[in-house]
């Protein structure tokens, strides 16, 4: 009649033995030996397809070069670099410092997680048995080895920003005492500036429109350096216009456009923003394909060449504004 027991018992100290001893082990693994190849740490998914950040560092199997590829400032944009020696040997000893080696993998999360954003970090080296994985609800020591290895890689990356790359800024500062054109039309930039180009906006879509204080009318302020970009939006028309900063004269349409007087206005154009000139240059069929082609970000796929990156969707909105515009005045 003691048999039952017996084997319950017996079952009971062999779950608890290999429970201890699979976990004496996790705690017991050591560093690996082989050569630190890469560390590769991303976050991202969820309900936001633009929000994510990626942290790259490897060797590279063609060049033998070590590359470090991290986010920029806007979403997509990804900025890549050479680094040292020095800067591998770091993080492998953090990786030490932080025992991330002890990681199980996957960790299963304690609740159910639905449409937000997923982290996961995965370290090799040259012997594939001594990678190191984990994603899931990560312990501590996990995130705290990740925390400090992408701030040293920040760090090294320093303040370098993606080719191209424009800063959105939020206010009207910085753009006082500039002139501004569009191609077409100039402005002074004084305190009145923005209620200015939303004027000449307005007017161009509807002349009859003599309110000095339009009604919805919005915009968007950029920069990159000194040069200043202002996307005007009417939404009464469904029509926007950029205007760039210049220094100088008032500029002629062909000379922005050829880059003689305008060079300086219209130097980043290609990189990021579509300049009026040129697509007034451009026939429906053409603006309809250029439209097409448009990437608003680094991992999408749109069109067999993607010709400009975007960005908060300032040429997507050029265009379909160009479109609606030119569709208007067919219709009178």
């Amino acid at each position: 009649m003691f048999k039952q027991p017996l084997f319950i018992l017996t079952i009971f100290i062999l779950t608890t033995l290999t429970f201890v001893c699979l976990n004496a082990c996790a705690q017991n693994r050591k560093m690996p030996e082989g050569e630190f190849m890469s560390y590769h740490f991303s976050y991202g998914g969820g309900m936001d397809p633009l929000q994510g950040e990626v942290c790259y560092l490897r060797k590279d199997g063609e060049t033998e070069k070590r590359l470090l590829t991290m986010s920029g400032d806007c979403p997509g944009e990804e900025i890549t670099i050479e680094v040292d020696m020095e800067v591998m040997n770091h993080c492998l000893e953090l990786i030490e410092k932080h025992k991330m080696y002890r990681s199980k993998g996957f960790y299963k999360p304690k609740f159910q997680v639905m449409d937000a954003p997923s982290s996961s970090v995965n370290i090799t080296f040259s012997e594939p048995y001594a990678n190191i994985n984990g994603s899931g609800d990560m312990p501590d020591f996990m995130w705290e080895g990740i925390s400090e290895i992408n701030s040293y890689l920040k760090s090294v990356l320093g303040n370098l920003k993606a080719e191209g790359h424009v800063d959105r800024i939020y206010g009207i500062d910085g753009i006082a005492g500039l002139k501004f054109t569009d191609g077409k039309v100039t402005v002074s930039s004084d305190d009145e500036s923005l209620r200015e180009m939303k004027q000449v906006l307005r007017r161009m879509s509807d002349p009859d429109d003599t309110n000095d204080r339009p009604e919805q009318m919005g915009y968007d302020h950029f920069h990159n350096g000194n040069q200043h970009y202002v996307l005007v939006h009417d939404y009464k028309h469904d029509l926007c216009r950029i205007f760039y900063s210049y220094e100088g004269d008032d500029l002629k349409k062909s000379e922005a456009f050829t880059g003689k007087t305008g060079k300086k206005a219209w130097e980043m154009v290609n990189e990021r923003f579509l300049s009026h000139p040129i697509i007034d240059a451009l026939s429906d069929e053409e603006v309809k394909k250029t439209l097409d082609n448009i990437k608003v970000n680094e991992g999408e796929n749109v069109g067999p060449k993607r010709l400009y990156t975007d960005v908060g969707e300032v040429n997507h909105s050029l265009l379909e504004s160009e479109l609606s515009y030119r569709e208007q005045h067919r219709r009178k």
